[in-house]
């Protein structure tokens, strides 16, 4: 089955993004390390990783239904600082962010693959 959001996912980083991260999401830098904004885990470039929320091979559709624009692709909206393992599991779709209801600038992780969780 074709998923437009999984095929683009792909292993190349691209480490411009990741500046573009620290620039947005300042409070994360902990030396010339980040710290993943859903664990608190603080890691290098190989253990916290500057992951796309929506991948940079997606279909235009798929910016517009969470209200950016394709030129948002490499801006900071589009971006969370995650643990290795935790963008590992949303690549593969197991986990996804929402915004906490009362708190606007707070994301919650939901788990949508319970075998995760023990994990």
């Amino acid at each position: 089955r074709h998923d437009p959001y999984f095929d683009a996912c792909s292993s190349v980083r691209d480490p411009g993004f990741r500046e573009t991260l620290k620039a947005y999401y300042p409070h994360c830098i902990d030396g010339d390390r980040v710290r993943c904004q859903v664990s608190g885990v603080v890691g290098n470039s190989q253990q916290v990783i500057a992951a796309h929320l929506i991948p940079c091979k997606s279909p235009d559709i798929l910016f517009t239904e969470v209200r950016l624009l394709p030129k948002n692709m490499n801006e900071g909206i589009n971006g969370l600082f995650l643990a290795k393992n935790i963008e590992h599991a949303f690549d593969r779709k197991q986990v996804c962010f929402v915004q906490h209801p009362l708190r606007m600038d707070t994301i919650v992780m939901k788990v949508l693959d319970m075998e995760e969780m023990s994990k």
